[in-house]
């Protein structure tokens, strides 16, 4: 076997040697591996187990010729990195040794990557020619008057390299210097960059749409940033999920690494700019989308997202927040209107900010602190049955006795914990609904045909209804009445 030496050899049975002058001098076949490595064409150092053992050629008989087979190994074809799986092949019976002259065979990897054998012994002391797709791998000697099947024939061989790397140069001319522009390079582990080498100059990749030559995206240098342009689609960034599935949604994070977020510290922000007023030089931000860390624990993290907006030229911070434990609009407390649409309501909810008035179906102007311009239900709870006792709760608003308990002792909740609360009572059934009070309460109102402050006494009989409000101290007093009080 002979070992791929990985340089243009002499020709010899074993070639170890690079060409030399006074046994290789200048032939064709030489020439004509230079031709091929120009366009890309030459094999690449890719052993395994030692030095020599890729795209390394054997000598065998097969019948009465000489067959060559040729190991594993790996070459380019016009620039593109090809394996290649050891194959074999043999003398055909118009290649074997001619009488008088030398036969120069080329051994070629065909275009269909096995083995072939370029050229006949009706041409001698010429190296034969190779056709498109060959890769040059030698020059096979047929010694004039050798056996046919002889199996120490001399070997030259052509495309190949002891190069077992590859990586890539981008430059240009600047008064007859080359200028490194960019390189493409990976290390020992895999990994691969791509780096300008130019100061502050831009990457830019452009498309050619329809004859118009676009550039889709830059990478600023100058400037640190991703630029992505979109002149012909309302989308100027776009991620597609390309499994054909549901479950593979295309995501997009803003990974912060290196310092690691703190408390309150910012994770990622996307900003939205544009050109100055009339198109002036440099830009504007006019909104962004911030996330901050508020809480930094392992597998127990907490974030707060913020959309912010700038007014007269001076951002304003946290218009919407969100944050683990609430939804806050209008944080900062400015002069900024809340409002929701129905169909048919450009103010469904109006907040209006500067007069601190809430409208439900209203419109631009609230004339009240809080204005309503429709209809309002509250809960009814009904008290069924032989029910003798009910305690009031936090989502009572009326309560109708259908109880036919005699009494049916219903107890309020503490007047001090319900500031402004409402509550309606009316007692529909034959029972009597008695009231009981927290602590220290009592009802104040017109009670039993005076006008007086009572614990004890209170209660509805059939058709009879009261209304009352708390204090938020110690009275539920009453503003409302149907039918006489017991």
């Amino acid at each position: 076997m002979v070992d791929n030496p990985y340089v243009l050899s002499s020709m010899e049975q074993t070639p170890t040697q690079q060409v030399r002058d006074d046994l290789d001098f200048p032939h064709s076949g030489i020439f004509k591996s230079l031709h091929q490595m120009a366009r890309g064409n030459y094999a690449i150092r890719n052993f395994t187990t030692s030095n020599g053992d890729d795209l390394a050629i054997s000598q065998s008989v097969s019948g009465t010729v000489t067959r060559f087979t040729v190991s594993d190994g790996s070459f380019f074809r016009d620039g593109k990195l090809v394996s290649y799986t050891s194959s074999t092949v043999d003398l055909a019976s118009n290649q074997t040794a001619d009488a008088t002259n030398n036969v120069y065979l080329l051994l070629v990897i065909n275009v269909s990557n096995t083995l072939s054998l370029r050229g006949d012994n009706t041409t001698t002391n010429d190296v034969a020619d190779f056709i498109p797709g060959d890769i040059l791998l030698a020059v096979i000697k047929i010694v004039a008057n050798s056996s046919d099947n002889a199996t120490n024939r001399p070997i030259q061989y052509l495309v190949t390299t002891d190069s077992s790397e590859k990586h890539m140069s981008i430059g240009y001319d600047s008064s007859q210097k080359y200028v490194e522009a960019m390189s493409i390079t990976s290390d020992t582990a895999g990994e691969v960059t791509i780096a300008t080498k130019v100061s502050d100059k831009d990457l830019n990749f452009t498309i050619n749409d329809g004859g118009v030559i676009k550039t889709l995206m830059s990478l600023d240098a100058s400037n640190d940033r991703v630029i992505m342009y979109s002149d012909h689609n309302s989308t100027a960034l776009s991620l597609e999920c390309t499994d054909g599935g549901t479950s593979g949604a295309p995501d997009l994070f803003m990974y912060r690494n290196s310092p690691s977020p703190a408390n309150d510290d910012d994770v990622g922000q996307i900003g939205f700019s544009g050109t100055t007023t009339g198109g002036g030089a440099g830009f504007a931000e006019y909104a962004s989308i911030r996330v901050k860390a508020v809480n930094v624990a392992n597998t127990a993290e907490d974030g707060q997202l913020a959309i912010n907006i700038v007014k007269d030229g001076a951002q304003i911070k946290e218009v919407i927040t969100a944050g683990s434990e609430e939804v806050v609009i209008n944080e900062d407390s400015l002069d900024i209107d809340f409002r929701v649409e129905s169909d048919a309501n450009a103010y469904a909810i109006h907040l209006d900010a500067a007069n601190e008035k809430i409208a439900i179906m209203g419109d631009s102007t609230p004339t009240q602190t809080l204005e309503l311009n429709g209809s309002f239900a509250g809960k009814v709870t009904t008290i069924t049955g032989s029910t003798a006792s009910y305690s009031v709760v936090a989502t009572d608003y009326t309560i109708i006795g259908h109880s036919t308990a005699t009494p049916c002792t219903l107890t309020l909740p503490a007047a001090s914990s319900h500031l402004g609360r409402i509550l309606n009572f009316h007692q529909l059934d034959t029972g009597v609904m008695l009231f009981a009070f927290t602590g220290s309460d009592e009802a104040s109102g017109f009670i039993a045909g005076s006008n007086q402050d009572t614990d004890t006494g209170v209660s509805l009989t059939q058709y009879q209804g009261l209304s009352m409000v708390s204090d938020g101290v110690s009275r539920w007093c009453i503003i409302g009445q149907s039918g006489p009080q017991a």
